[in-house]
C-alpha cells in the first residue's frame, strides 16, 4: 500500500447513514473482512476474503449466491445473507464497529480490510490454492461449529480453521 491509496481511504469509508444492503460493495466487502478477521494477521484476512469469494463464484442456496448472476450480484447476496457472518449480525458486538471503523482500529488495519476486499474482487477468477476451495472458517477461540467436520477440514492460518463443505476440490 503506498501514501496515495492512504488519502482515498474516505472514499471507501461505510456510510453510517445508509443499511447494509445500501453500501458499496467493494465497502461492504471490507466491512465483513474488518468484523470477522481484522485481529488477524494479513493472511489470514486474506483467507476470510477469499472464503467470501468462493461463495460467490460457486453458487449454491446455502450461500444465497444463485446460477446465472454475476460475481458481483452473488457476492452482495453472499455477504447479506442472514446469519452467513456474525459481524452483520445486529446484535454482534462489532455490527455498530463496522460503520465507524477509524474509530476502533488503525487505517492501516481497515486499508489492509479494503485491500483484500479489493484484490479478491479482481482476482476472484482465479483458482483458490490458498484456502483449497474452503467455504467456511471458524475461530479456534470458539468451540468448533456442528459442521466443523474434520475431514473436511483445508488449512489453518493463524487461529483460524477453514473447511470445504460444499465446494469442489481443486483440480490436480
Amino acid at each position: 500500500m503506498n501514501l496515495e491509496t492512504f488519502s482515498n481511504t474516505s472514499l471507501w469509508l461505510p456510510d453510517p447513514k445508509k443499511s447494509l444492503e445500501e453500501q458499496l460493495l467493494k465497502t461492504l466487502y471490507a466491512m465483513a473482512v474488518f468484523g470477522e478477521a481484522r485481529g488477524e494477521k494479513l493472511l489470514g484476512m486474506e483467507a476470510v476474503a477469499q472464503v467470501m469469494t468462493n461463495r460467490a463464484k460457486f453458487p449454491h442456496v446455502v450461500f444465497g449466491s444463485r446460477p446465472g448472476k454475476t460475481y458481483e450480484e452473488n457476492l452482495r447476496a453472499v455477504l447479506l445473507k442472514p446469519t452467513q457472518f456474525s459481524c452483520f449480525l445486529s446484535d454482534d458486538p462489532n455490527f455498530h464497529k463496522l460503520f465507524a471503523p477509524l474509530k476502533y482500529e488503525s487505517t492501516v488495519i481497515w486499508m489492509m480490510c479494503l485491500s483484500c476486499a479489493e484484490a479478491m474482487m479482481i482476482a476472484h477468477e482465479k483458482d483458490d490454492s490458498f484456502t483449497q476451495n474452503s467455504d467456511h472458517y471458524f475461530d479456534s477461540s470458539i468451540q468448533p461449529p456442528s459442521w466443523a467436520d474434520p475431514t473436511k477440514a483445508t488449512v489453518k492460518i493463524g487461529r483460524l480453521n477453514f473447511y470445504r463443505i460444499y465446494l469442489p476440490r481443486l483440480s490436480a
